[in-house]
């Protein structure tokens, strides 16, 4: 049986990355950390173990784009997130059994 996460890697959909202004960046280092399954101990994936220079780059991405994001409709932003849920909801086991619990 195949679990939802291999489905969300064989997909595309799972990013070992920070997404900072649009754009998929590891850490500034190269360092990454290792994400194990608590419940099993086995390795999920790795992820960029970020710093101050990452950190600040995220919040500066983010208060650029609050500006024209809150300006639009409520109608368009609920549009823009349904549109980026939708492919992984058409994943997702109807019942969430097999959805690994973060």
């Amino acid at each position: 049986m195949t679990t939802i996460l291999e489905t969300l890697k064989s997909a595309g959909w799972l990013r070992e990355g920070n997404a900072i202004g649009g754009v998929w960046r590891d850490a500034d280092n190269g360092a990454r950390y290792t994400v194990s399954d608590p419940a099993t101990g086995n390795v999920i994936g790795t992820i960029p173990l970020s710093g101050k220079a990452e950190t600040r780059a995220a919040i500066d991405a983010a208060y650029e784009a609050f500006g024209p994001w809150s300006r639009t409709l409520a109608s368009e932003r609920a549009a823009a997130l349904l549109l980026s849920v939708f492919p992984v909801a058409r994943i997702l086991p109807s019942n969430g059994r097999d959805f690994p619990y973060s």
